[in-house]
């Protein structure tokens, strides 16, 4: 292998190392707002519970 070889494999393992950064940030970006979207969907799903309780608990009462 030559050195313009060489470089030239250099080159492309630093491009391939920027991306793999950059793309391992994304991730970690997007499992942080997969997170926060887990926890709104679980308070969501909390208050949406009470809502039926309520209903229930007032069919109950004008059956």
């Amino acid at each position: 292998m030559n050195d313009s070889e060489l470089n030239g494999l250099e080159t492309r393992v630093q491009a391939l190392l920027a991306d793999y950064r950059r793309l391992a940030d994304q991730n970690r970006g997007l499992d942080r707002e997969l997170s926060e979207l887990r926890a709104s969907n679980a308070e969501l799903k909390r208050r949406l519970g009470s809502i039926l309780e309520r209903i229930r608990a007032l069919e109950v009462e004008t059956a």
